[in-house]
């Protein structure tokens, strides 16, 4: 998920802060970047609303990594 990196560091966070704001280990956001593995659905809407403020289930937010075509 090269959109979630590139959205991650747009925003200023590296893969450990992000990690934390999550409660997940750095490896699973490095995992969900190389796309190893994909994040379960709660975590992709955690992330969003980290970094968006928003959520895609309630019509806020809308970041680009979800949206990936």
């Amino acid at each position: 998920m090269e959109k979630l990196r590139r959205y991650r560091q747009v925003h200023g966070l590296s893969q450990k802060q992000l990690a934390k704001c999550l409660g997940v280990d750095p490896g699973t956001i490095a995992s969900w970047e190389s796309g190893r593995h994909r994040p379960m659905r709660g975590k992709v809407v955690a992330v969003q609303e980290l970094l968006d403020g928003g959520s895609i289930l309630d019509g806020r937010g809308g970041g680009p990594f979800l949206h990936a075509r």
